[in-house]
């Protein structure tokens, strides 16, 4: 069809092989494959020139529209490339949102400000079915020991940080004093857990572990509120690091003795998602934002 357009243009064989840099023959084979192709005459060759059938008009005006479209969608697809312009929706649950996520976001925007961002707070159950329904590009998620997260062959983690947990105990209770804590010591005390499943049941596997019946008398999402009621001295709970960013008077925070306990933070995304520039990228500065906190895979 670009052939067809330089007929049309020059009005003749030999000008428009001289305009594409073709032989004349091999503009006359393009013609005739073309003819074939629509089924009817395209152009009507006289002794010294050639002109365009009524059809062959069609064609090359329509053709003008077509390389024209397809200049602006490879300038599209090359700017998408090159991370000139585009969109990336991302999510994250709250501890990662505030520190990791934010720190990314900011980063991000400054290297690619063509890049339009959204972001969405949510917990992986709230994050995950946007995922997969591609309402999300890249989310962050997270799987506690003792709880492992269900394989989904659609959707690839990208390993960014261990966060440590800790326990958390009120400030004047008798083995606040010691450095590392075994939770033994623990035995009788209230506990309190997120009121998420996996969560929750992290929590009960531990001290299961530690030969401790756990008793959960408060559920809580919220890592503030918890802390609030350790300092009032109402019970003890497990927190992971990242949530211990603003800690209120009245509270202690021990590593447990014999236990080495984490919360791997992981970058997830559709199993095509690396192959996006947008999401590599961002998985990129997500690991350098991770990078400053300990205990990073990375």
């Amino acid at each position: 069809m670009r052939v067809l357009r330089e007929v049309a243009a020059r009005g003749s064989i030999s000008a428009a092989a001289q305009a594409l840099g073709f032989s004349a023959s091999a503009v006359s084979q393009q013609i005739a494959t073309l003819e074939r192709e629509v089924g009817i005459a395209l152009v009507e060759r006289g002794p010294s020139s050639i002109r365009l059938t009524e059809v062959g008009r069609t064609l090359a005006r329509e053709t003008e529209h077509m390389l024209a479209w397809l200049a602006g969608l490879e300038a599209e697809v090359r700017a998408l490339a090159g991370l000139e312009t585009g969109r990336l929706s991302l999510g994250a649950f709250a501890t990662a949102g505030a520190t990791i996520m934010s720190a990314a976001i900011a980063t991000y925007s400054e290297r690619y400000p063509g890049v339009e961002l959204s972001f969405l707070e949510g917990d992986p159950e709230d994050c995950l079915p946007r995922l997969r329904s591609q309402d999300l590009d890249l989310v962050l998620t997270y799987e506690y020991d003792f709880v492992p997260l269900t394989g989904d062959e659609d959707l690839r983690r990208v390993p960014l940080l261990r966060d440590p947990i800790r326990l958390v105990i009120p400030e004047n209770h008798p083995i606040a004093g010691e450095e590392v804590v075994s939770l033994a010591d623990l035995r009788g005390e209230s506990w309190i857990a997120e009121p998420r499943t996996d969560c929750r049941h992290f929590t009960s596997k531990v001290c299961a572990q530690a030969g401790l019946d756990v008793d959960v008398r408060y559920l809580s999402s919220d890592y503030r509120l918890s802390l609030a009621l350790v300092a009032a001295g109402v019970a003890v709970a497990l927190i992971p690091e990242l949530a211990l960013v603003a800690i209120p008077a009245g509270v202690a925070i021990r590593p447990i003795e014999g236990m080495s306990l984490v919360r791997r933070v992981d970058a997830t995304h559709r199993a095509d998602g690396e192959r996006v520039p947008a999401v590599a990228r961002m998985i990129e500065t997500l690991r350098e934002c991770a990078s400053v906190y300990d205990g990073c895979v990375a």
